[in-house]
């Protein structure tokens, strides 16, 4: 059997939307039950060699495989730093290999966004 990587990169898009919304209301009544079958998503993913990146919190590179939505300047952060502040769609690799690439909003230091700012 062939399963498509478009396929399980949409259902890994999705299992990283339920597990988000199951650790933002992890008090709520009736998970468990969902929790079970986002478990069981996780053990499919691992067997498959499909990982679901999530990389929130971490430091913005250019080259990294997703699609900046949204840009903030946050002047707390030190001169030259950027992060991603908030993923809307992770990364799904498949053996190591990019088949999705995420979407996300960053934050960067306002003298990056001046610099920026300078050279367009």
């Amino acid at each position: 059997m062939e399963i498509r990587l478009d396929y399980i990169a949409d259902l890994a898009v999705e299992q990283w939307r339920m597990r988000r919304t199951l650790t933002e209301n992890s008090n709520s009544e009736g998970l468990v039950a969902l929790r079970r079958v986002a478990r069981k998503y996780d053990r499919f993913f691992e067997k498959c060699e499909v990982e679901i990146l999530d990389l929130t919190g971490k430091e913005y590179d250019p080259g990294l495989p997703i699609e900046v939505v949204h840009s903030e300047v946050d002047a707390a952060l030190p001169p030259g730093r950027a992060v991603v502040s908030e993923v809307l769609s992770p990364v799904i690799l498949w053996r190591g290999k990019v088949i999705h690439h995420g979407r996300a909003v960053t934050t960067r230091s306002s003298a990056e966004a001046g610099a920026r700012d300078a050279t367009s």
